[in-house]
């Protein structure tokens, strides 16, 4: 938008490199996770794969979107900005009415790995109410093994955050 506002790039220019951020932003979170747990990948690889056909599908109608916003005047920087607003929302909107669809079939490229059993009440079960503090001690129990379930998944994106950080440092002071 800024480089648009300020004549340095062409409002043609601007749409492409829309399209282009939005395949770039959605392939950051698909590589920094490539080594977990395929259940982890669908959501992301999906968001890749929906953003990335609808910014290479809309490639060809890029002199069209240009004349559109030429036509309507205003501030091209601002209209870059709703294009991209625009763009997301129609992505998004595709993407919730082909979910199930899409969803199986990256499932069938990358098939669940659960390293851990599914979580639920361990403590807990139907048979255990007839006793209430009995029952009110398992659902401690249960809530506590919740909270190290959190801990354990803070602990994990507080490492994938954390892990390459030195390099962006060391390649931020060049």
């Amino acid at each position: 938008m800024s480089l648009v506002s300020a004549g340095i790039l062409t409002s043609e220019a601007g749409l492409l490199f829309v399209l282009g951020a939005n395949i770039g932003s959605s392939f950051i979170p698909v590589y920094a996770f490539r080594n977990d747990d395929n259940s982890k990948r669908v959501a992301l690889f999906g968001n890749h794969l929906l953003r990335g056909v609808g910014a290479l599908t809309l490639v060809p109608f890029v002199p069209y979107f240009n004349n559109l916003m030429i036509e309507l005047g205003g501030l091209l920087g601002f209209q870059l900005i709703i294009f991209h607003f625009v763009f997301n929302f129609t992505v998004a909107a595709i993407g919730l009415s082909l979910i199930k669809t899409l969803i199986s079939w990256i499932q069938a490229f990358f098939p669940q790995q659960l390293s851990q059993a599914s979580v639920s009440p361990k403590y807990l079960t139907k048979d255990n109410n007839s006793a209430p503090m009995a029952t009110l001690s398992n659902i401690v129990r249960d809530t506590l093994m919740m909270g190290e379930l959190l801990e354990g998944v803070l602990k994990e994106f507080h490492l994938a955050l954390t892990k390459h950080q030195d390099k962006f440092e060391k390649n931020a002071s060049k």
